[in-house]
C-alpha cells in the first residue's frame, strides 16, 4: 500500500535578541562578530531554540551580510539598524519576523595593517611548530585627515605558508589582509639548533645493596638544560 505524507513547514512566530554583541562599531574590511550575541524563535508549535548563525540573515542597509562577507564603505553610517530575521528553508517559514539592534559601520578606509604585538614565541628549533600565540594584527583606517586603529580577527587576515623549521636560520612571516591582499604586513623569526648546557642530578639512585645483588640506577632522575 502507498500512503501520502503531508510535511507542514513550521511558521516562526517571534524572533528577540536577547543578548546584543560585544562589538557593534565596525570599519571597512571587518566581519561582523557574534561575540555575546544570542538570537533566539519562537515556533507555532510552542518551540523555542536559540538560533546559529547559519539559522538567521543579518541585513544592513537591506544587503544580507553573510557570515563570510566583509563590510564595506558602501554601508558606512551611524545609528544604523542591524536587522535579524529567521532564514526561510523548505521546513520553516520566517513569518516576517525581526528584530534589530543598532550599530555603525565608519567611511574611514582601510589603508594598512601592523603586526602591533609579535608571538610569544619568536625562537625556534629544530622541526617546531610554528605557535602565533599572543599576536595582535591591528589595521589603520583614514579618512584622509584622520587615522584610527582596530584590532582584526584571526579571520581577516591570513598567515603565509607553514613555517620552515627543518633548518636553521631566520625566516619571515606575512600577515595579508583577507579584505584587501595589497596590504601585508611582516616580521621574522629565528630558527635554532639546542646546544647541551648542562644536567642534573634531581634524586639520586640507591646508594646501599645487599651482597651478590645488582647495581641499578633505575631509581635516579636527570634534568637536561638547553641554551639558545
Amino acid at each position: 500500500a502507498e500512503y501520502e505524507i503531508e510535511m507542514l513547514r513550521k511558521t516562526c512566530t517571534n524572533i528577540k535578541i536577547t543578548s546584543t554583541p560585544m562589538k557593534t562599531d565596525y570599519y571597512e574590511g571587518q566581519y561582523f562578530r557574534t561575540d555575546n550575541f544570542v538570537v533566539e524563535a519562537d515556533y507555532e508549535d510552542g518551540s523555542h531554540v536559540i538560533l546559529e548563525r547559519d539559522q538567521y540573515d543579518l541585513v544592513v542597509k537591506g544587503k544580507v551580510i553573510e557570515p563570510n562577507d566583509f563590510f564595506t564603505l558602501d554601508l558606512a553610517g551611524d545609528n544604523i539598524d542591524f536587522t535579524v530575521r529567521r532564514k526561510s528553508t523548505p521546513e520553516i517559514s520566517s513569518g516576517g519576523k525581526s528584530d534589530s539592534f543598532k550599530g555603525s559601520i565608519s567611511s574611514f578606509k582601510l589603508d594598512h595593517i601592523i603586526v602591533s604585538v609579535r608571538p610569544v614565541k619568536t625562537v625556534y628549533y629544530l622541526d617546531e611548530e610554528q605557535d602565533l600565540t599572543g599576536m595582535i594584527i591591528k589595521g589603520y583606517y583614514t579618512d584622509g585627515k584622520t587615522v584610527k586603529s582596530d584590532a582584526l580577527q584571526e579571520s581577516e587576515y591570513t598567515v603565509s605558508n607553514n613555517l620552515d623549521t627543518s633548518s636553521v636560520g631566520t625566516r619571515t612571516i606575512t600577515i595579508t589582509s583577507k579584505y584587501n591582499d595589497k596590504l601585508s604586513a611582516q616580521f621574522d623569526v629565528t630558527v635554532m639548533v639546542k646546544k647541551f648546557m648542562k644536567a642534573y642530578i634531581t634524586s639520586y639512585p640507591r646508594t646501599t645493596y645487599p651482597l651478590l645483588t645488582g647495581v641499578t640506577d633505575y631509581d635516579a632522575k636527570y634534568w637536561y638544560d638547553h641554551y639558545n
